[in-house]
């Protein structure tokens, strides 16, 4: 019978019985037997009276199918058709499962490549600029306040000199992961450029702004970097939204007050002038 399982060929179900050796006896003669069937008489010993007997063995059949038979059967074809079709749904699903997690995780790693630094897993610059655009556009629409932190590691290029680049790589990933775990979830850390990190604290005034910055400013200062003996200080500028700012002139404003702490010592905070922006010292270099 024909197992519908794939529309685009046909296959069969074939049902098999043991072959059914059938023996026949005949009392005609030989040429009227061959006559009426092309089956070989096998010849025996004649039997008591006026006939000859002919014997038959018939072979290549089995016993014949009956109606019920053939019902059951037509029915354990679609039941098996079916439960095929269901095997085959459900491999399909499996595949489908596993083609969704793969690009899941390459749509992860996609994510992750976009948004985080690779270095130390911080948002990148594009992804904090992106964010800074968010709070602006709060800030202007309901008057969230927020500020910007900008620091770097204090005379890094001398780290990177003396004691070489995966030194001052490893700075850099201690720095930033203790950083960015002393946040409230709210705030955002990123990698700005080299070793100049950005703090985006969201609903903060000036007094929480600068009360953050000092506690980062201690934090740093007593991280305990493997390898290196020295301690590691920051230079510190906070940058208070106000009105009218726009990403160009909050980071500016931030920069110059870093630049300010590096003036005047290092491992200090400096709060940006409300006029800084338009201010035309260069900016700190990273030193």
């Amino acid at each position: 019978m024909p197992l519908r399982l794939n529309p685009g060929r046909r296959d069969w179900l074939l049902f098999f019985r043991h072959e059914q050796i059938e023996t026949l006896y005949w009392a005609v003669a030989p040429s009227r037997l061959r006559q009426q069937q092309r089956r070989e008489p096998v010849s025996e010993p004649p039997l008591p009276g006026r006939h000859s007997a002919w014997r038959e063995e018939v072979s290549g059949r089995s016993i014949a199918w009956e109606r019920i038979e053939r019902i059951a059967a037509v029915a354990l074809g679609e039941d098996l058709a079916l439960a095929a079709s269901v095997h085959e749904v459900d491999r399909l699903n499996a595949r489908l499962r596993q083609e969704q997690q793969a690009l899941g995780e390459a749509n992860r790693r996609l994510e992750q490549l976009a948004h985080f630094d690779n270095l130390t897993g911080v948002w990148n610059r594009y992804r904090v600029e992106q964010a800074i655009d968010f709070e602006l556009g709060a800030a202007e629409r309901y008057g969230r306040v927020f500020a910007l932190l900008l620091f770097d590691a204090d005379h890094f290029k001398r780290i990177n000199d003396r004691f070489g680049h995966e030194m001052g790589d490893h700075v850099l990933r201690v720095l930033s992961q203790g950083v960015s775990q002393s946040l409230r979830s709210c705030d955002h850390m990123g990698r700005w450029g080299g070793e100049e990190f950005v703090v985006l604290a969201t609903e903060t005034g000036r007094e929480a702004a600068l009360g953050l910055a000092e506690r980062l400013r201690r934090l740093i200062a007593s991280l305990v970097f493997e390898g290196l003996s020295q301690t590691i200080t920051a230079s510190i500028g906070v940058a208070l939204w106000q009105p009218g700012d726009s990403r160009k002139t909050l980071v500016k404003r931030a920069d110059q007050a870093m630049y300010r702490a590096k003036s005047e010592g290092r491992d200090r905070i400096c709060l940006a002038h409300i006029d800084e922006a338009n201010d035309t010292t260069p900016a700190a270099s990273a030193t």
